[in-house]
């Protein structure tokens, strides 16, 4: 009888060792299931999420006559029932101002019904961009009737140029002469070959900064 139960106490001791030895085997399991895991995110650290810029597209300034509709408050009236809006092109601007500010110039001189101006050859033979000022060349033929036109076409140049975010000052010329000398009652109303229009003087009206 004494065999029988020392062999019982042998079975039960056999079966907990084995219990024992799995519940070391599941233990030991997820501890390495951890470490790896730990060692995967330290080895894999998380990328941040950056978010990038929305794409901004190309902007220019074109007339609005008021027989098209109604003025829109961020209009600018030139005179009497003419009007200057702002446009979004479906053109996507770029990293290069100089290539943006092209481009949406380019828009107007291509668009007659844009613009309250005439011309058949004008051309833009140059377009820089240095830090914050800009440099427009244009070259050809401009009709512009009134003081009145000419006010309103160097706005509609400045502001275009103006669209384009980090632009502070702008000097454009046509054939060699400051576009702000386009029609000049009075030597006095002349202004110097080098006068540049800024963004200050317009800022109530650009959408970028």
């Amino acid at each position: 009888m004494n065999k029988a139960i020392n062999d019982d106490r042998y079975i039960t001791m056999i079966l907990r060792l084995t219990a024992f030895a799995l519940i070391l085997l599941v233990v030991a399991g997820c501890n390495f299931q951890q470490l790896s895991r730990f060692h995967e995110e330290d080895s894999n650290p998380p990328i941040a999420d950056i978010t990038q810029e929305a794409a901004r597209s190309i902007s220019y300034w074109r007339y609005f006559w008021l027989e098209s509709g109604l003025p829109e408050d961020d209009m600018i009236e030139v005179f009497p029932m003419v009007y200057l809006e702002r446009v979004e092109s479906d053109l996507v601007a770029n990293a290069d101002a100089a290539e943006n500010i092209q481009i949406a110039l380019q828009i107007i001189i291509d668009t007659p019904e844009d613009r309250i101006w005439e011309t058949e050859t004008m051309t833009i033979d140059d377009v820089r961009v240095e830090g914050s000022a800009a440099t427009i060349v244009l070259n050809g033929d401009i009709m512009v009737f009134g003081g009145g036109v000419a006010l309103g076409t160097e706005m509609q140049f400045a502001l275009t140029v103006f669209e384009e975010p980090g632009i502070e000052t702008a000097l454009i010329t046509l054939n060699g002469q400051n576009i702000a000398n386009l029609v000049v009652d009075h030597p006095s109303q002349s202004q110097p070959d080098d006068f540049v229009y800024r963004r200050e003087t317009f800022a109530e009206y650009l959408s970028s900064p």
